[in-house]
């Protein structure tokens, strides 16, 4: 499947889950409430914060954010327009103060923000050079001292360790309720959509695009919070 065909598959099943998408993705999600928190500790912002938020869904991250930060403005980027609708719906306690664009990664606002976040999206760019030029997006549209988090799927560094890893999300869906048939369909849609890799690919290369502070903070099964700081 090519890059576009994969994408619009992936923006079709996204358009479908909207409304049911903060429910789902609590099931999807080993500890997706714990990897918030943390996400929304590694997020420090000054007064009147211009942050993006890449990959928003159903805008729940950014209703964290708009409540930490009373001052704060919030930019949603996602793929889906029924996402975008149900994010708009979520945050319209907060007037004024978010802004939503449809649209891919590669065409994010250019900026500048005082922090960037993302949960759960990037892995869906295709291959490495394309992950490593998001990051460079993202390092250009940051104020000096501004700060990109994310809370992602990503690969173990040994492939065995990935293995295994998938089997513990496996047997984690189970336990949530899920067939062993719907786990067989789960398992095949992350392999048709998602092109995941390394953390430890990732913190390298935070780190050679310019990053500071590289750090991952939170881990769980295959999913990890993590990012760093642009330089002053």
């Amino acid at each position: 499947m090519n890059y576009d065909a994969r994408i619009e598959k992936i923006e079709h099943t996204f358009q479908g889950e909207a409304e049911n998408w903060d429910r789902l993705t609590r099931r999807y999600q080993t500890r997706y409430d714990e990897m918030l928190g943390d996400l929304l500790i590694r997020t420090r912002v000054p007064k009147s914060a211009r942050i993006l938020d890449l990959g928003s869904g159903s805008g729940v991250l950014a209703e964290f954010l708009l409540e930490r930060f009373p001052d704060s403005r919030v930019t949603l980027l996602d793929i889906s327009s029924n996402m975008l609708e149900v994010a708009s719906r979520r945050l319209s306690r907060f007037p004024g103060r978010a802004s939503f664009v449809q649209g891919l990664f590669e065409t994010m606002p250019e900026g500048p923000y005082d922090a960037v976040v993302s949960t759960l999206a990037l892995h869906h760019l295709e291959g490495d050079d394309a992950k490593k030029q998001q990051y460079q997006r993202i390092f250009n549209a940051l104020v000096p001292g501004g700060h990109f988090w994310q809370g992602e799927y990503a690969l173990a560094s040994h492939p065995d360790d990935s293995a295994h890893n998938e089997q513990a999300w496996s047997d984690w869906l189970v336990e949530q309720g899920f067939s062993n048939d719907e786990v067989l369909e789960l398992k095949e849609r992350v392999r048709n959509n998602d092109r995941p890799a390394t953390l430890t690919d990732h913190l390298r290369w935070l780190d050679e695009i310019g990053f500071t502070q590289v750090d991952c903070t939170w881990r769980y099964i295959k999913f990890a919070v993590f990012g760093g700081r642009k330089p002053l």
